[in-house]
């Protein structure tokens, strides 16, 4: 045991330090994008996948209670996969990442914590450390090589960034980085086990996310055009049945996909509608995410790695023979299968995509780390030849300089810690009583106020104006409210709270976080 430990005790330590680098970032986070309270109330609210708060004259006290209620499980309740189903059903997502999180919050009923989507991108990010050390092995087997990878990888701003997202992303990069190794690993030879295993991983990946199908394709399309071009029609055969059979598996274990992503899903239907617009919006679409992964994944570099790349082949091409290189490329198909659906992806995606942001480009962050790094490996060695220790050397230099530039273009924008002020400020108001105007429907415009929320006293949802809190007696002679609005006009509210509560006389405009008017009213000239 002692002699195993002193020769993975690197290893060890390394993924020791990435769970505490993790823990670290996670921790700082100050406050949530919508959809990660939205990853937890409907993997774990029961009556539909979004909130549906109790109206008016229905108080919540203390207010953090409107949003317990959804995003817990009841300490009543026990573990429900019928919830997460029907809840993804009415959803546009598939349903694993959720199950995950309803599994987690079934150890802490009733309570919330953001430990329990940390815990899951945590567990989830090692493991794909695991596969990144797995390939850089695979593909250099020098294990100062795989070292130097693996420190970019937990130490790159942008990877440490998408941590503090909690939804299906991490999964998703763990199980594309997965499946590419797998396709490398059996490349050359033929086992039962490859089979089982990539069925099993492609079956995750589409009940993780529908983004995954994109890369499962063309990762599928060049892995059998290799084993077509060798002429191995037999095993290319046996990967299109293990690809069908995981397709059904995964209709049959979440038949909504189907939908989703062909037929009314919204999130589908716009996706479709993408791939027809014209290429000036596909050029800017382009730009930005070439820009997300350039700048913050790697510092800046990857121009000048592709005019590396184009002066090398250049030169290769010019000392070497067509046949011959066309020959050694297909004797090296694995970098094709390592490159080209990263590649592929990033174009598709580029062109469907909704929005352009960084999370669509998550899933294919592990894969594009570890191959444009053995890519700039690979082009040192030619450049060096046998001088091992200036390609090391180089090859440092190079991460160092792609790190800063990483830490210095990374926006860190799910730790929300320009909010830290606006929240803290709300402090102050924590005794008070929220009145919150919100239409029915929109309850989920509220979510990014959650943290802000569940400081007060209580809270009070009007989905169609004030006119129920005239018969509230306990809440409408109170002296000072916070007032939340969500889509309405701010002075039709406010002089709507003033007729019916003429014992308000002022109001002041506080900062506020995402759709919310923040007011602080009073009356009797009290002032907080």
């Amino acid at each position: 045991m002692k002699k195993l430990f002193q020769t993975y005790a690197g290893v060890i330590v390394l993924y020791i330090v990435f769970a505490i680098i993790q823990i670290v970032v996670i921790a700082s986070k100050q406050n949530y994008y919508v959809d990660e309270i939205f990853s937890y109330g409907s993997a774990n609210y029961t009556e539909s996948c979004s909130m549906q708060p109790r109206p008016a004259p229905y108080t919540y006290s203390p207010a953090g209670e409107a949003y317990y209620e959804y995003m817990t499980v009841d300490e009543d309740a026990g573990l429900n996969v019928d919830v997460v189903w029907k809840n993804q059903a009415a959803d546009v997502h598939p349903p694993l990442y959720y199950l995950f999180v309803h599994i987690l919050s079934c150890l802490y009923k009733g309570r919330y914590t953001k430990w329990i989507a940390g815990v899951i991108n945590i567990v989830f990010m090692l493991m794909t450390l695991c596969g990144v050390r797995q390939i850089a092995g695979l593909m250099e087997n020098d294990s100062k090589i795989t070292m130097a990878i693996s420190l970019f990888f937990i130490m790159s701003a942008e990877v440490l960034s998408s941590v503090s997202f909690f939804r299906m992303y991490i999964i998703t990069m763990c199980e594309v980085i997965w499946l590419t190794y797998l396709l490398l690993r059996y490349y050359q030879r033929e086992t039962i086990w490859f089979y089982l295993m990539t069925g099993i991983v492609s079956v995750c990946g589409a009940l993780t996310h529908y983004y995954f199908l994109i890369y499962l394709f063309w990762a599928s399309v060049i892995y059998c055009i290799g084993l077509l071009t060798s002429k191995k029609i037999k095993r290319a055969l046996l990967y299109i049945c293990t690809m069908a059979a995981s397709g059904a598996a995964a209709v049959l274990i979440f038949p909504q996909m189907i939908y989703h992503m062909f037929g009314g899903g919204y999130r589908g239907t716009e996706s479709f509608q993408n791939l027809h617009k014209g290429m000036r919006q596909y050029a800017t679409n382009l730009k930005a995410f070439f820009s997300i992964i350039n700048d913050r994944l790697f510092g800046g570099m990857i121009l000048i790695l592709l005019i590396m790349l184009l002066f090398a082949g250049i030169l290769y091409l010019q000392k070497s023979k067509w046949k011959l290189y066309l020959q050694k490329f297909r004797d090296n198909w694995e970098w094709a299968i390592l490159l080209g659906p990263a590649l592929l992806y990033f174009l598709l995606v580029s062109k469907i995509a909704v929005y352009n942001v960084d999370r669509y480009m998550m899933p294919v962050y592990a894969v594009l780390v570890v191959g444009v790094l053995l890519v700039i490996t690979r082009l040192l060695r030619r450049v060096f030849g046998n001088h091992e220790r200036n390609t090391k050397i180089v090859l440092i230099l190079i991460l160092s300089i792609m790190l800063i530039g990483s830490w210095k273009n990374c926006k860190w924008p799910y730790l929300y810690l320009e909010t830290k002020q606006t929240v803290d400020a709300i402090k102050e108001y924590s005794a008070l009583d929220c009145l919150c105007i919100c239409k029915k429907g929109d309850e989920w415009k509220t979510y990014g106020n959650f943290v802000e929320l569940c400081k007060l006293n209580s809270i009070t949802f009007f989905p169609d104006g004030l006119e129920p809190l005239q018969s509230m007696n306990e809440l409408n002679g109170k002296s000072q409210y916070l007032l939340y609005i969500y889509g309405a006009d701010d002075e039709e509210i406010l002089t709507e709270l003033q007729d019916i509560c003429p014992q308000i006389t002022g109001y002041e405009k506080l900062d506020g976080i995402g759709y919310a008017s923040v007011y602080h009213v009073y009356g009797w000239n009290e002032t907080m």
